[in-house]
């Protein structure tokens, strides 16, 4: 495995140069130099949430790193490397002199239980592979190109394989999701980085990629259900709320990768970028079969807030005696957030 490493390697440093048969060996540009770097991996408190605890890793979390890389003298980033790990304890890694390297990590809290795995045969060999975001071009089959990705624990070195999923998650059931509940996903981001010495530490620093929906019914709801279905923009995930006079409230907080980069530079949860998401066919059925339909709405989630959608209903002359009000607040943290009004109008309602 070390001499097919340094072989790559070998291979990334003559690739851009131009060789010409009678050229002077004074005229042979000299051997670019390798130095060895080493990751120091940190991450956020546990998000304003009682209690405060800090995330503690384990075996049984996974880390997808995948590495980018471009000559100082300009020119677009490339792959250069990546690696499934679940021991972050002393991963090291080759890179080239004069040029940048750019770094993705997502890490995963509990993702061998939590994330699609199966068996993947390699070089003749079965191993356990892992799913998105852990999917890669890795050509472990000929006859299929991605794939799950095997625990390695080190790099590989290559420009034609990397991970392509690492924005959406799929779990154990098969499914992928672009905003999953149930999973708790951290990412971080590093760019820029041009190593000029032997043992350098480059700092990495997870955030978590979170945010929550809260649904409450007012006191108009004493019978029957109130029922909805939530979908997001990128249509890889819905779900459904039912809300009773014994439960008029359901709350969920879930990992959401399809932003990561943009929510991870955001130093402020106004500056994310805001993820849609739909909620339809919202129907209040009372005991007696009657229904009220409202409208579809749609709210914004950005990282590390809590949206929240209340709904209400009251009588109003001049809609016929109904009416309803839809508010939801969005952009704050964990605890609260501003209000809009979604009611108020003949055209908010399905009649």
């Amino acid at each position: 495995m070390k001499i097919k490493h340094y072989l790559m390697v070998a291979l990334m440093l003559c690739m851009g140069m131009v060789a010409c048969d009678g050229l002077e060996d004074e005229n042979v540009e000299p051997t670019p130099k390798v130095f060895k770097a080493h990751f120091n991996l940190a991450g956020e408190i546990s998000f304003e949430q009682e209690p405060l605890t800090r995330f503690t890793p384990d075996t049984c979390d996974l880390y997808a790193i995948q590495v980018y890389y471009k000559p100082v003298s300009g020119g677009s980033y490339d792959y250069y490397a990546y690696g499934l790990f679940d021991d972050v304890s002393n991963i090291s890694l080759d890179l080239i002199e004069n040029h940048y390297y750019k770094f993705e990590f997502v890490l995963v809290d509990d993702a061998k239980e939590k994330i699609y795995c199966d068996s993947v045969l390699v070089d003749n060999k079965n191993y356990y592979g892992y799913g998105a975001p852990f999917t890669a071009i890795n050509k472990y089959n000929a006859s299929k190109n991605e794939s799950i990705t095997k625990v390695t624990n080190e790099f590989e070195y290559s420009s034609d394989k990397y991970f392509t999923k690492l924005g959406l998650i799929q779990k154990t059931d098969g499914l992928v999701y672009g905003r999953t509940t149930g999973v708790s996903a951290y990412y971080a981001e590093v760019d820029g980085f041009c190593p000029t010495a032997e043992g350098e530490v480059i700092s990495v620093y997870f955030k978590k990629m979170a945010c929550g929906l809260r649904v409450v019914a007012g006191d108009f709801l004493t019978e029957g259900t109130l029922s909805m279905t939530c979908r997001d923009e990128i249509k890889n995930s819905k779900y459904q709320i039912q809300l009773t006079p014994e439960n008029k409230e359901v709350e969920a907080e879930f990992a959401l990768l399809w932003y990561a980069s943009d929510w991870y530079k955001a130093t402020t949860a106004s500056e994310c970028r805001g993820v849609q998401e739909t909620i339809s066919d919202i129907v209040w059925t009372k005991a007696d079969g009657t229904t009220y339909k409202y409208d579809n709405i749609k709210v914004y989630y950005k990282r590390m807030t809590m949206t929240t959608v209340n709904i209400a209903f009251y009588d109003d002359d001049t809609l016929e005696g109904v009416s309803f009000d839809v508010k939801y607040e969005e952009d704050a943290d964990l605890e609260e957030g501003n209000t809009y009004t979604h009611g108020d109008e003949q055209g908010d309602y399905v009649w």
